[in-house]
């Protein structure tokens, strides 16, 4: 299956400089902006915001803050799925399901859905 990746604040490995910080996927009529910062919480930049404005899109997934996040605010979708992995900011493990369902009259509804992992 496809993946889209993109750079956060403390990636730099072999190879990182293919990577963008922000990048945008459409499925059908929706736009899914992917980006490390967290526009919600003002973690932003010129370019997020230029981006945003340019390609409004319906849902925002980001992670900095490596805490679960899933909110609608007017149009948009920001959504943050946590951390399944080692983190020294969010105790719980978590990971995001975006669930998008198309209806016959060209309308979609989105699913958004944040799970915990056990940790053994």
């Amino acid at each position: 299956a496809p993946v889209t990746a993109v750079l956060g604040n403390g990636d730099y490995f072999r190879g990182y400089q293919k990577y963008s910080r922000i990048e945008v996927v459409n499925f059908d009529l929706i736009k899914i902006l992917l980006t490390h910062q967290y526009p919600a919480y003002g973690e932003t930049s010129q370019e997020l915001e230029n981006r945003i404005h340019l390609c409004s899109p319906q849902i925002i997934v980001s992670g900095h803050t490596h805490t679960p996040v899933h909110q609608q605010e007017k149009e948009t979708l920001y959504f943050n799925p946590g951390s399944a992995g080692n983190t020294l900011y969010y105790a719980d493990k978590s990971v995001g399901l975006l669930t998008i369902h198309p209806h016959n009259n060209g309308a979609y509804s989105v699913n958004a859905e944040i799970i915990k992992l056990e940790v053994f």
